[in-house]
């Protein structure tokens, strides 16, 4: 009876050694988050970064799926910059001596951050090989640890009988996305960006949530690995190739009125793709990209974001505005290859975008003439756009590609992609169910070209 028993659980043991295998994986990682604070109208958090750093789990289900976990610290680190000078009719914002800063500056400014113990839960998809690509998310559940709102120097911020201003937890929802490297049949290395979502206000009832776009590097240890486990066969690998990119984002804001007063903008783009040969002529493109879109404002008026025709007569100062709208996109093409050496490909499909951060920011110009004085002020502002437009943007997509192979499989290109937004970016109403300032006949969609250069790397 005994030897059965030790059998049985021999056999038992043996078996989650087997399963455990190649299935999970465990190691550290470090690096930097950029602090992404939703605020009120009058005011802009500009991005400051923080460190990152903890441990995680991984669980392979299959060979296309994984399971990861773990617990971190992170630091949002922030510097808020309010503008009590409105730009938005009927506004009810009052200009006070304490706001003002020498130079003609009308930011007041404070510092402050929040530090969290994080435990993730995320399901990724993955591709098989040495080089692997992971793409995906989950949820978060986060533990407030400074010592001025929950430790021993909570007594010196807070009176006894007072509500307690930070929430003690907090949780959200993250998209990620990596790279990875094995190097042996234990050790592997890492890339890892991804960007969170906070849901609880800091502080309460302040309509400011915790968010950011984090960059992470690590080392991964399988600490049951076995050199007998067979990898996955060449034959779906060699089918899958990564395609990092990077080029310019040539944005430009369709408007329903006076769209000839929008002018173009230029940033950088950049992005992670992974591309499925369907056919040796037809393949499925899909990624992360990172874009920014928006447009710039010169005219003689009040508003910065949205062209608002100065009434007749009316003392308008010269503006001078750029809005910068920073989106995750997530594309879906077919790619039409040719078979000539210098492919030209032509992609055709779909995207979705995530906004990220949205801000106005430039110069008010306003003179005063007097028979006695003629004086000029410059008035500089910065301000956060987020309670006015929609989280998201989708809309159809059309590309034209430029590829040549070079050395061991990998292949050079340069592409150009049109996308058309769909949506008009405007909320109807804001949260408290007040109207928008700029009217419901107005809409403002995204228009942007990008110009892109990469290179494409086969799994194997």
């Amino acid at each position: 009876m005994k030897y059965k028993t030790h059998l049985t659980i021999f056999l038992i043991f043996f078996s989650v050694h087997s399963v455990f295998a190649q299935k999970l994986t465990i190691g550290i990682e470090n690096g930097i988050n950029f602090s992404n604070s939703r605020n009120y109208l009058s005011q802009s958090t500009p991005s400051q970064s923080g460190p990152v750093n903890g441990i995680f789990a991984k669980f392979d289900i299959g060979n296309w799926l994984l399971i990861q976990s773990g617990i971190n610290h992170t630091n949002y680190y922030y510097k808020s910059l309010s503008n009590p000078d409105p730009f938005y009719p009927k506004s009810a914002l009052i200009l006070t001596s304490k706001n003002l800063k020498s130079g003609g500056n009308w930011f007041a400014s404070k510092s402050w951050n929040n530090n969290f113990l994080r435990v993730p839960l995320l399901l990724k998809f993955k591709t098989p090989g040495k080089l692997s690509f992971e793409m995906g998310g989950g949820a978060y559940y986060a533990f407030l640890t400074n010592d001025e709102f929950t430790g021993k120097d909570k007594e010196i911020y807070y009176d006894e009988e007072e509500d307690d201003l930070m929430p003690s937890n907090d949780w959200g929802w993250i998209l990620a996305t990596s790279v990875t490297y094995t190097i042996n049949d234990r050790f592997s290395v890492f890339a890892n960006g991804q960007t969170t979502y906070g849901q609880k206000d800091f502080p309460k009832d302040s309509n400011k949530k915790n968010g950011s776009t984090e960059l992470t590097f690590g080392i991964g240890y399988k600490p049951f690995s076995s050199k007998k486990v067979k990898q996955p066969t060449d034959t779906v690998r060699h089918k899958i190739q990564l395609i990092p990119h990077a080029g310019i984002n040539i944005a430009k804001t369709k408007s329903s009125k006076d769209n000839e007063n929008y002018q173009s903008s230029v940033a950088f783009a950049s992005g992670l793709s992974i591309e499925f040969n369907l056919s040796d002529e037809v393949k499925l493109l899909s990624g992360v990209w990172y874009e920014r879109k928006g447009h710039s404002l010169k005219y003689n008026g009040s508003s910065p974001f949205i062209y608002i025709k100065p009434e007749e007569g009316e003392n308008t100062p010269k503006m001078e505005a750029e809005t910068r709208l920073d989106y995750l996109t997530f594309p879906l093409l077919l790619e039409l290859v040719s078979k000539t050496k210098l492919q030209i490909n032509i992609n055709l499909g779909v995207y979705y975008s995530l906004l990220q951060n949205s801000i106005v920011r430039g110069v008010r110009t306003s003179k005063y003439i007097h028979t006695s004085e003629f004086r000029i002020t410059d008035r500089y502002f910065n301000y956060n756009l987020e309670r006015w437009l929609k989280t998201s943007d989708w809309g159809p997509m059309l590309g034209l590609k430029l590829q040549y192979p070079i050395f061991l499989r990998t292949a050079v290109f340069i592409s150009v992609n049109q996308e058309w937004g769909a949506l008009n970016l405007l909320k109807d109403t804001d949260k408290d169910g007040n109207e928008n300032p700029f009217g419901k006949d107005i809409e403002i969609k995204n228009r942007s070209l990008a110009i892109q250069f990469g290179f494409q790397i086969p799994l194997k």
